[in-house]
């Protein structure tokens, strides 16, 4: 992907700006695995491709999705006997997590259902953002009103999709 964007960004084939958020399970495939720092992963796109790729955060994924009834939930569906689960135990999320941010990265973590809500931000409580970089949390679709502010205070971004709504609603 990385030799993909290197060779498009200084083509003139996409002449845009990009942000580039590398899968930490793919740069790191383990929790204890050593991650490669943003300008590690720079020094990999061509010369010319660097000046136009934000190399910033990492993306990870705490759980699944509504529609397969694999984002986790702190109560089973009201359609399924379960309530999805983890991609990453909370342990194992937050490892990654301390060890990216020791590298340099933000982190913006997929993360739907209030568990997966609560579990990625415990471990951003244990593992600040580097300096002018937010943790995100991306979609955070099922908040009640005490996870969102305690979203609020965290300093993480909720990355949100608002198309969502025109299929799953309001509330």
């Amino acid at each position: 992907e990385l030799a993909a964007w290197g060779e498009a960004l200084p083509s003139g084939a996409f002449p845009l700006a990009v942000s580039l958020l590398p899968g930490l399970a793919r740069i790191a495939p383990t929790p204890a695995a050593a991650v490669p720092s943003p300008r590690d992963v720079a020094a990999l796109l061509a010369e010319p491709a660097r000046g136009r790729a934000r190399l910033s955060h990492v993306k990870l994924k705490a759980d699944g999705a509504l529609t397969t009834r694999t984002a986790w939930l702190r109560e089973p569906y009201a359609d399924a006997p379960h309530a999805g689960g983890p991609v990453h135990e909370p342990g194992a999320l937050a490892e990654r997590i301390r060890h990216a941010v020791a590298a340099g990265w933000g982190v913006a973590t997929h993360a739907i259902g209030d568990a997966a809500i609560v579990a990625v931000l415990e471990a951003y409580a244990t593992a600040s953002a580097p300096p002018g970089v937010a943790h995100r949390v991306e979609h955070a679709m099922l908040l009640d009103g005490d996870l969102l502010a305690r979203l609020a205070t965290s300093g993480a971004w909720a990355v949100v999709q608002p198309e969502f709504l025109a299929w799953a609603g309001a509330t």
